[in-house]
């Protein structure tokens, strides 16, 4: 399988619940397209800046030295990406709004060290936890994403699977296991 990076896309379908003006508002489960890109915009900030800086200074230790496909950050299991950017979800008719409902908790896998706070009940939270990857191969902190590897998306009220899309920029880097 192709190894997963920056950019990349996730793509899926999320069921969330949206009220519907019948005789009164009625929450009612509605599916809603999920397409994001994986990457985090503060880390790639973090690496660009952080590491020139630590080789001007000989600082640099080779293993806090970012792991790359293709030039761009590989991603691992463990990591959360928005679909802020790319598709944020937003009510579809006949729904007028969201109905508040409990968010499922995310999984501590991976990089994910702590689970990130309980997502608000009043809106869908628009993002996917990487939480499969390859058993056998690691790169930099874990386990390393792949193309068809799963994700679980923001559905109401269990998370739902979506897929990640790895698309190669140059020879692809093949991660078996």
């Amino acid at each position: 399988m192709i190894g997963g990076k920056d950019d990349d896309l996730v793509v899926g379908l999320c069921m969330h619940m949206e009220l519907v003006p019948m005789p009164a508002p009625t929450p009612t489960p509605i599916p809603h397209p999920f397409l994001a890109t994986i990457g985090d915009p503060s880390r790639k900030a973090a690496k660009a800046v952080g590491q020139p800086m630590k080789a001007a200074a000989d600082a640099e230790d080779i293993d806090e030295r970012p792991v790359t496909i293709n030039g761009a950050l590989c991603t691992n299991v463990g990591t959360i990406t928005k679909n802020s950017s790319a598709l944020p979800h937003m009510p579809l008719p006949p729904g007028t709004g969201w109905a508040p409902m409990p968010k499922p908790p995310k999984a501590m896998v991976g990089i994910l060290a702590t689970p990130p706070p309980p997502d608000l009940p009043v809106c869908p939270a628009g993002d996917a936890l990487m939480d499969k990857g390859s058993g056998a191969v690691n790169f930099g902190d874990g386990e390393i994403v792949r193309l068809g590897d799963t994700c679980a998306s923001c559905s109401e009220p269990a998370r739902q699977v979506s897929t990640v899309i790895a698309i190669p920029l140059g020879p692809p880097v093949l991660v078996l296991g």
